[in-house]
């Protein structure tokens, strides 16, 4: 992913520490001695904050799906009917 195609408040899934997670994109911010480009985020799984340096962290817009499922929401054809 292109750090131009990153929108904030937007659900990637991204590499966290060696895993795929969903993450949302909270803010732009400034690292380092020359000012790069990064972005503040969640993890959707944890809830923790977690900086995002590069792009290419970002794999894709998470489907509705993993997003549901990291928030421990069953997906609505898994539900039992009532």
């Amino acid at each position: 992913m292109r750090a131009a195609e990153v929108v904030v408040g937007q659900v990637y899934l991204a590499n966290v520490s060696g895993r795929v997670v969903p993450v949302r994109i909270e803010r732009p911010v400034l690292v380092g001695f020359r000012q790069r480009r990064a972005w503040e985020a969640t993890n959707l799984v944890t809830g923790r904050r977690v900086l995002i340096r590069s792009a290419q962290r970002l794999r894709q817009v998470a489907p509705a799906v993993a997003v549901a499922l990291s928030l421990g929401v069953p997906p609505s054809w898994e539900e039992e009917p009532s």
